[in-house]
């Protein structure tokens, strides 16, 4: 079983296309036991690229188990998943038509709620210009100590330090 498979990383994905390499080479040690492999996820709830995750690799990789499956006779299913039991239609409807023309994220579908009267809203904001920084600075320009988050932050250290620990007072 690998869930949320749509944050998983092309290194993850090497582990696990390896572990169920097995399935497809053969019987195994309990013959007429059924291996299988269950993928779930959802390219369009991918939050993890930040950790490598790569939600193409979770198209990639349905097609590679089906084309190992398909060799051995054996059956692959790929269903999706239309059904959202958290989130309410107006969401749903937000997420389907933002992403709708987005690459890498496999086929197009739309997510129904399954509660449909589910009350929720959307609130779209206008996009905040940063404002531009008096003087960039690099990480090893000198900061002066006696600014006062640093005088804060060692005033109340210094504080600790003298106190008496709780230990010791009983």
């Amino acid at each position: 079983l690998v869930d949320e498979a749509q944050d998983t990383s092309p290194t993850q994905w090497q582990v696990i296309e390896r572990l169920a390499a097995e399935f497809t080479s053969g019987e195994g040690t309990r013959s007429g036991t059924a291996r299988t492999i269950f993928v779930v996820g959802d390219p369009k709830q991918s939050i993890y690229s930040f950790q490598g995750a790569q939600p193409a690799e979770f198209t990639h990789m349905r097609d590679k188990f089906r084309a190992a499956l398909e060799q051995i006779n054996q059956p692959f299913q790929a269903l999706p998943l239309q059904f959202s039991f958290r989130s309410s239609p107006a969401v749903l409807d937000m997420v389907d038509s933002t992403l709708k023309d987005q690459e890498g994220l496999g086929e197009s579908f739309l997510h129904r709620a399954f509660f449909t009267q589910k009350p929720g809203r959307v609130d779209l904001w206008p996009v905040v210009e940063q404002e531009a920084h008096k003087e960039e600075r690099d990480w090893f320009d000198y900061h002066d100590p006696c600014t006062p988050p640093v005088a804060a932050v060692l005033c109340h250290y210094q504080r600790l330090q003298r106190a008496e620990p709780a230990h010791r007072r009983g």
